[in-house]
């Protein structure tokens, strides 16, 4: 029931933004990027996170232009396994927190630059007797009020 002195309001957020999560399996095969940059096309998410890229940071100068991102992070392969990578584009404002083998996080702020929340990409250990050290990481990585 609403009261004829009762005020409503909608309040939209400001931060509203598609984010594509991949574990691309290696991205050594350019069928696997041209994959990838059909998703991106596709999807035209404003912030990409994948896992398990197989390579390392000067790889991703060509790979971030040819999807169209600004941005890119990368923390490198260990031989032929793991590798993380954030891509953004022009409209995210972020910044990078922390970063493993596992996850990448960062801030992202509001147009306004007064709200931020927290994003983790996180990839779990492939092997079954190293994955509660892993899940501790996460259960630690929660933001601090600032």
């Amino acid at each position: 029931m609403v009261h004829k002195d009762m005020v409503v309001a909608v309040v939209q957020p400001r931060l509203i933004m598609k984010i594509l999560s991949w574990n691309c399996r290696g991205l050594g095969n350019p069928r696997t990027i041209q994959d990838l940059y059909l998703l991106v096309k596709d999807k035209k998410p404003k912030i990409v996170f994948l896992m398990e890229t197989k390579q390392l940071t000067k790889k991703f100068d060509a790979i971030k232009r040819k999807l169209g991102f600004i941005g890119c992070f990368v923390v490198d392969a260990r031989g032929c396994s793991g590798g993380l990578a954030l891509l953004w584009n022009q409209d995210v404002n972020l910044e990078v927190l922390n970063f493993t083998q596992h996850h990448i996080s960062v801030w992202l702020m509001s147009d306004d630059g007064v709200r931020k929340w927290m994003l983790t990409g996180f990839y779990g250990h492939p092997k079954v007797s190293k994955r509660n050290a892993v899940w501790g990481l996460l259960s630690s990585l929660k933001p601090s009020r600032e």
